[in-house]
């Protein structure tokens, strides 16, 4: 079994994966509903695991912010 920090870490890169995967999959269809939702799904998915992450190790740079 791995870790649980290791879990998230890597729950956290399979997110970004689907993510992006919807994100093409929501543009070829037109925008369909069902595709929007779906990436709205791993958007939200992504961000709650990207802030568990952070409650361990500390605040993340959030996307654009510099």
């Amino acid at each position: 079994m791995t870790k649980p920090l290791e879990w998230l870490a890597n729950e956290i890169k399979e997110a970004e994966t689907a993510h992006q995967e919807a994100q093409v999959q929501e543009e070829i269809t037109g925008f369909l509903l069902e595709e929007t939702m779906n990436r709205k799904y791993w958007e939200g998915y992504l961000d709650a695991t990207i802030n568990a992450y952070a409650g361990v190790f500390g605040p993340t740079p959030l996307e654009g912010e510099n």
